[in-house]
Parts: C-alpha cells; structure tokens; sequence
C-alpha cells in the first residue's frame, strides 16, 4: 500500500531509490509483526546497510535480492555503499514506518530516536583539467555526439536533459541570449522535480 502510494507522488528515480530501501528492509522484517519493531531492529538495520558492497547494485543478477543475500555476496569486499546512500535508505525506511504509525498501526516510530552516525567524507565530483577535456573530445569522432559533450560541457546539463530537449524548448530572451527549458515532455521525466529550471545557452 505504501508502495502504491508513493508510486502516484514521486517520479520514476525517486520511486526506484524508495522502493530498493523499502525492499531491503521488508527483506528482513517480512515475518515481524510491525508492533514488535524496536530501537535494536532499526539499529541493527543500519549496521547492516553499510557493510553492502557499492558493486552489487550495478548487476542485474542482484535485482530483487534480500538483504541477508546482499550481505552474503558483500563479504569479503571493500567498496561498500557511501554514507550518502545509507542516508538515503535509511530515510526512506523511516518514511515507511512514519506512514505505519499514521496509518494507526504503531502508537510512535520506533525508529525516529535512532540517530544516523556515519559522517559524510564531502568529496565532490572532480572537475577535469583543460588538456583533460580536449583529450576526451579528440577520442569522440561522431559529429553529433561531440555536439552533445560540448552542450553538456559548456551548461552544465545532464546527458539525458540535451537529449530530451524539444524546438519548443528553446526560449530567446532579447539581450539575455537563448535559454533551454529543462522539463518533463514526452520523450523523458526529469529526476526530481527540482531539476526543473531554464538553462543558459553558451
């Protein structure tokens, strides 16, 4: 039911990220009566959760597994998933029993006192050098695709906004240049809703 819901509120990536957390818990909690959930559940929960490795979720063989199977396959590795990605799931589990509480099931959330300890390492993406860039581009010989890089290059647009942008897209605004409408069309829906904006062209 939670699922169902959501699936009518959020667009198809942030429904993807809720519903891989949400099966990740329900995978190992799906024999528990939700009255009995405590503290310890949420804590041991989250332990779990940052021992899986950042590789299993790029396979498809891996689709649809539970937790316990993740953690398995994860033994032994040491590309386990950022503090970033715990976060994420661990917010949407605690949506997920927000919404059981409300729903009249549980009288508080048991998980809403468990404090998230892992600390963000803040590494942001590396931005190329100069000679990187021209190296990059030299490699590309399709005319059209190097058009694309360039755009994406220059304005800070994703792959998949130039790729979905429509003639109609294309705003002029006197003096101040031309401008790209980043929106959901027929061709494609944006992440989230934030990501909607108007692009400067160069």
């Amino acid at each position: 039911m939670y699922l169902r819901k959501k699936a009518k509120e959020l667009e198809p990536g942030g429904y993807k990220a809720l519903r891989y957390s949400v099966n990740l818990f329900v995978s190992r909690h799906k024999d528990t009566l939700v009255a009995s959930l405590d503290r310890d559940d949420g804590k041991v929960f989250l332990q779990d959760i940052a021992k899986i490795s950042s590789s299993l979720g790029k396979s498809p063989s891996n689709h649809g597994k539970s937790l316990d199977e993740l953690l398995s396959a994860s033994e032994g590795r040491s590309d386990t998933i950022t503090v970033m990605t715990q976060k994420r799931i661990w917010a949407h589990v605690k949506g997920l029993m927000n919404w059981i509480m409300y729903e009249g099931h549980l009288e508080t959330n048991p998980f809403q006192t468990v404090r998230f300890e892992g600390k963000e390492d803040g590494k942001s993406y590396a931005v190329p050098e100069d000679q990187e860039v021209v190296r990059l581009l030299a490699y590309v010989t399709d005319r059209r695709l190097k058009a694309l890089m360039l755009r994406c290059l220059l304005t800070g647009m994703r792959m998949g906004e130039a790729l979905g942008l429509f003639r109609e897209d294309i705003v002029l605004k006197g003096n101040l240049g031309a401008f790209a409408t980043i929106r959901p069309n027929r061709l494609r829906k944006l992440k989230t809703t934030a990501a909607e904006r108007e692009v400067p062209l160069h």
